[in-house]
């Protein structure tokens, strides 16, 4: 729930204690209750547990800042594209395909992938594509067309993995999995006097995002650290 959530467009909405586990014991309307079920166990935040959601929460934070496509402001609308084959915003199954209305309305199909595009942090543009499976079992994703480099930022089957590239043509989404994907895409022009970024990949950005820290307290006021080196 905090990947779909964190990744949505809109407002996140989290109660104090979310981020270590606190569940009220299913209780949303507790604001009546002056005992344990609405107290803070300050013991959970310092578990294991506990401070392993902290830094998966914190993760998918700075994943959030660091990528506006995961807080856009405006509707996104596909047929409007930003580059050449890809729209603002696209939906798709498994296999690549646009999913078509009665997809949408098919009680099976439990797997779906999300492609947005935009502007980045700085002005140039970014392809995120989010992969959920809802399905008991683990799936494949083949990325839509046009083929692209893509660098995983988060599966929330390995919460605590660096950023890696991914295999292009087969992504491995487990049962009930999240997968966050950016597109590596082509440098833009270097400003005069600058030497162009060094890539693994001829003429693409690196594949290799800036880790996201998710432990280094910071200023509202703080510049943030670029999306990609």
């Amino acid at each position: 729930m905090f990947s779909t959530l964190l990744t949505s467009l809109g407002t996140p909405m989290l109660l104090a204690g979310d981020e270590f586990g606190r569940t009220q014991n299913g209780n949303n309307n507790a604001y009546c209750q002056d005992n344990p079920v609405s107290w803070l166990d300050w013991s959970r935040a310092e578990s294991a547990e506990g401070q392993a959601l902290i830094r998966f929460v914190s993760k998918l934070v700075r994943m959030r800042q660091n990528y506006p496509l995961l807080r856009e402001t405006r509707f996104l609308m596909e047929g409007r594209e930003v580059m050449p084959g890809i729209d603002e915003v696209g939906w798709f199954d498994f296999h690549g395909t646009p999913l078509a209305p009665q997809d949408w309305q098919n009680p099976e199909h439990r797997a779906l992938a999300l492609r947005r595009a935009g502007p980045g942090i700085d002005g140039a543009p970014d392809v995120l594509l989010l992969l959920l499976n809802g399905s008991n079992e683990t799936l494949h994703c083949r990325p839509p067309a046009p083929a692209l480099e893509w660098n995983m930022l988060l599966d929330t089957a390995v919460p605590d993995a660096p950023p890696a590239l991914a295999d292009a043509e087969r992504i491995e989404v487990v049962a009930h999995a999240m997968v966050v994907l950016l597109a590596c895409l082509p440098l833009r022009a270097s400003p005069a006097g600058e030497a162009a970024t060094e890539t693994g990949t001829s003429g693409a950005r690196s594949g290799a995002a800036e880790p996201i820290q998710d432990d280094a307290p910071r200023d509202a006021d703080d510049d943030l650290p670029p999306a990609l080196p």
